[in-house]
């Protein structure tokens, strides 16, 4: 499963190379299910030697070609909110409601407060619950830390968003 997992991300990295950030939560779901007994088994190695060698192609691509996309994540001169105010901070955040639709926004914030209202309903959900929580956080601040601010940027944040109605 692991090795579907990780080609699956690189052959998305080269239809979208923004979704890298979804790397990191599923780092951490895979030290959390095996914790440091994964740094011991052999496949680990091939598997990351492997998205190495199918990321390489990837690079030189960007480097060459990418140009704009690369100047857009570090220095927009008309940026439309600056990066690190409160209205850059929060820019995506207030995108959301108008993402999700009005009905899906009441179902995220139902699904939440369920979560935390009810002890059945948390013990049960909070690890799979974790995991779109680490999805959406890491990617919030990830597309937070690029300069230019579309709404379309950040889809790939929001289909966690979507799992966390499934507790309401």
């Amino acid at each position: 499963q692991l090795y579907l997992s990780v080609a699956l991300l690189v052959l998305g990295l080269y239809i979208k190379t923004p979704i890298a950030f979804i790397a990191l939560p599923l780092l951490f779901v895979l030290f959390y299910k095996r914790g440091l007994d994964v740094l011991k088994d052999k496949h680990t190695y091939i598997i990351a030697f492997l998205a190495i060698i199918g990321i390489i192609p990837l690079v030189y691509i960007t480097l060459e070609f990418g140009q704009v996309n690369l100047q857009a994540v570090t220095d927009i001169a008309d940026a439309e909110v600056e990066k690190y105010s409160l209205s850059g901070l929060l820019w995506y955040l207030l995108q959301t409601p108008s993402q999700l639709g009005v009905g899906a926004f009441i179902g995220v914030l139902a699904g939440i407060i369920t979560l935390f209202a009810f002890e059945k309903v948390r013990t049960k959900s909070i690890k799979n619950a974790a995991i779109m929580v680490l999805w959406y956080l890491v990617g919030y601040v990830f597309y937070t830390m690029i300069d230019l601010k579309e709404a379309r940027f950040n889809v790939h944040m929001l289909l966690p968003l979507f799992f966390l109605i499934g507790l309401a």
